[in-house]
């Protein structure tokens, strides 16, 4: 596996992982039963969250892939 590939496993594996975690959040407040503010504020905080680290982790991928195509421009 040539680095390319180890990066695009890696960012569908982050996806992957990140759409799970949205989903369940998404979905606990309605397993909890609840309809109180505290609970869907905390969602929202979660998914806010996660939508941060998600664009953290997209500039990581970004940087990596801008800084692999340099290196093989000087090789």
């Amino acid at each position: 596996m040539n680095s390319e590939e180890g990066s695009e496993l890696l960012d569908r594996a982050w996806k992957n992982f990140i759409g799970r975690v949205e989903r369940a959040y998404e979905e606990q407040p309605e397993a909890d039963g609840a309809d109180g503010s505290q609970a869907s504020f905390a969602g929202e905080r979660a998914l806010a969250s996660i939508e941060r680290v998600t664009d953290e982790q997209q500039g990581r991928v970004d940087q990596s892939e801008e800084r692999e195509d340099a290196h093989r421009e000087r090789f």
